[in-house]
């Protein structure tokens, strides 16, 4: 029992270091917000296509970098975001048409864009807003964005909160909430001049 007690202070020193060795080999997210973060590194997924359009490199979409609704102008979203209930929003993607684009087709392909792609979107090492604010540069932290999912329930749909990272399928129908748009193939003659 004497040896147990005097080797105490030795057990507890070797605890302790071991704690510290092991906290410091874990990974985690710095925690900086995503306007730091950004301002010091170049987004290296995102390719400004000019006219709002951006391409993720990774999965190949294309993204308009504003809200539904708004418009890319001088480097900035304007207008007013589209901020309406679930069919509104799903109805006017289908009839979006980048400006001043050079367009194979009337419309461009847009949809909603999958529960998946926002998480994609919002898969970076930051927050507030968690999302490439170089890319996205309006993007409203307090609200739900839909996406194309429908709910297990008819009256509900998918969204994500891009502020807080998550996503339901408990949303309202009827509720307003804005949206991003991405499209695989925009109908665009590429190269577009930058306009921003």
């Amino acid at each position: 029992m004497t040896y147990f007690l005097e080797n105490i202070p030795a057990a507890s020193f070797g605890l302790l270091v071991a704690a510290i060795l092991v906290g410091c080999a874990s990974e985690e997210k710095v925690d900086v917000a995503c306007n730091e973060y950004f301002s010091k590194i170049a987004s290296s997924d995102f390719t400004d296509l000019g006219n709002g359009l951006i391409k993720d490199s990774v999965t190949q979409l294309y993204w308009y970098r504003c809200p539904l609704g708004q418009s890319f102008e001088n480097g900035r979203c304007a207008g007013e975001v589209l901020d309406s209930d679930f069919e509104t929003v799903r109805g006017t993607v289908k009839n979006f048409r980048l400006a001043a684009v050079s367009s194979t087709k009337t419309t461009g392909n847009w949809r909603l864009p999958t529960q998946r792609e926002y998480e994609k979107l919002t898969s970076v090492p930051c927050h507030s807003p968690g999302i490439d604010v170089t890319a996205f540069p309006n993007i409203d932290t307090e609200t739900f964005y839909w996406s194309s999912e429908d709910s297990e329930r008819d009256s509900f749909a998918c969204g994500t909160h891009i502020g807080e990272n998550r996503a339901i399928c408990k949303i309202s129908k009827k509720a307003s909430n804005p949206s991003l748009i991405v499209s695989e193939d925009p109908g665009i003659s590429q190269p577009l001049a930058k306009n921003g």
